[in-house]
């Protein structure tokens, strides 16, 4: 296999151990003070003390904090944790890190001081869906019930079950989908389109079909869709099927009815196939991120087979409220999950050319890049805030946001899965292998 293909076979599976860690050593219980007498925060002041509630930390899937005092120098490992053989999703953190287990579906709330066990909740089945916070409820998404998946509802004190629902969620692919949650609401990326579910009691409000609009030759197969982002009246997702050819379409639904509002058809340079894709939204854009693999000497629908040639990525700039597009930029390589500042666009991403993986930001005032960080390792996922950028590169990096220079490095030699950032800390689930063989999750701060 050529250079290039081995190792974007290694991002591809990176993508997918970014939503999990690997096997480790029990928990012991805590000693501090339990969960369960803790006052559980609002959904607005959860934002506020700059937590990280969701898969890509708010509404909007930025996988930006701002506001947030992450560790920006001497930092130390301040503990690490894992229960026995476990595969975590992406972490949400509030007052405590909340997890849910791949393969057997298992619920786990740690101390965020120590990461000793406060709950864990086995009576789930699997999942490939990371949680989110709302209140003072975990959200999980379970395979199970008369429908192909449940959204239930956990005490975040104790971890017992409040109220379960059936409902069809997307999945599958490299890219993690999680519920998107609001104020009020719950958003849902299902098998058809998006569902929106009231946060409080799972009641539906409203499920929109867009599966319709597009081309499915197995009607058979469940589609994919991004996990939504929601900002202002609008609910965003992005179609993720391989039946659509060179293009994608992006929708905007309303936030209050379901009602489509716009669809927008984002084109890739032919002769692209197997997508992956992001939309992130911002008070006056849309960003949307795409990636392929290109065969120059093929079929644009990837009728001729064999090994790719190369692989390369397109940033979208539109318009939030009309879907218009204002503008493109096309990226060497393989684009990874990305973070969206107020100006910035923080993107990995791996060029299959020179098999060198960079983390780039790209001003999106100026149009262009900003400036250019390059390591040795693959890097699949990035979290940002006002000041640095984190990265699962080398183990564990932070940059600074307005220049690129490296502030620290941590978990060197350690594979690492997802990562977040919140209250000063940088929690890291850690794939197998390395110096921290038996953990799973691991918490960096300031000494």
């Amino acid at each position: 296999m050529p250079r290039h293909s081995r190792r974007h076979v290694l991002r591809a599976s990176a993508l997918t151990v970014a939503s999990i860690g690997a096997g480790c050593t029990a928990f012991e219980p805590s000693a501090r003070t339990p969960v369960s007498d803790r006052t559980p925060l609002s959904h607005q002041e959860v934002t506020a003390r700059s937590a990280w509630p969701q898969l890509a930390h708010d509404a909007w899937n930025t996988s930006y904090s701002a506001g947030t005092d992450g560790p920006l120098s001497d930092v130390e490992i301040a503990w690490t944790a894992g229960p026995d053989e476990a595969e975590f999703h992406v972490p949400a953190v509030t007052d405590a890190v909340y997890l849910t287990e791949r393969r057997d579906g298992s619920a786990y709330a740690l101390d965020r001081d120590d990461g000793t066990m406060t709950w864990h909740n086995e009576s789930l089945s699997g999942t490939h869906w990371p949680v989110a916070v709302h209140e003072d409820r975990v959200l999980v998404v379970t395979r199970g019930g008369e429908a192909p998946a449940v959204l239930r509802a956990l005490d975040a004190r104790d971890g017992t079950q409040s109220w379960a629902r059936d409902i069809r969620a997307s999945s599958g692919g490299f890219l993690p989908v999680a519920p998107t949650v609001t104020d009020e609401a719950v958003f849902l990326a299902t098998d058809t389109g998006v569902t929106a579910l009231e946060a409080d009691t799972g009641d539906r409000r409203w499920a929109t079909n867009i599966a319709e609009d597009l081309l499915q030759p197995d009607p058979d197969r469940p589609m994919r869709w991004t996990t939504p982002a929601v900002r202002g009246p609008y609910v965003y997702t992005f179609d993720r099927n391989d039946s659509e050819g060179p293009g994608r379409q992006v929708f905007a639904l309303d936030r209050e009815t379901g009602a489509r509002l716009w669809s927008r058809r984002l084109t890739a340079p032919e002769p692209w196939q197997g997508f992956d894709n992001h939309v992130l939204a911002s008070e006056d854009r849309l960003v949307v991120t795409i990636s392929g693999a290109i065969n120059d000497d093929t079929e644009p629908d990837g009728a001729g087979g064999g090994t790719p040639d190369r692989y390369g990525g397109r940033v979208f700039v539109l318009d939030p409220a009309s879907g218009a597009v204002r503008w493109t930029r096309d990226v060497d390589g393989t684009i990874g999950v990305p973070a969206l500042g107020p100006d910035r666009l923080y993107l990995p991403a791996y060029n299959t050319e020179s098999d060198i993986e960079q983390l780039r930001a790209i001003d999106l005032t100026a149009r262009e890049r900003d400036w250019g960080q390059t390591f040795d390792e693959i890097v699949t996922a990035v979290a940002a805030t006002d000041e640095a950028v984190h990265a699962n590169a080398d183990g564990l990096v932070a940059v600074d946001a307005d220049d690129g220079t490296q502030l620290w490095t941590e978990l060197a030699d350690q594979p690492v899965g997802s990562l977040v950032v919140a209250d000063g800390a940088v929690y890291a689930t850690l794939v197998g292998g390395g110096e921290f063989e038996g953990t799973t999750i691991a918490a960096v701060t300031e000494r």
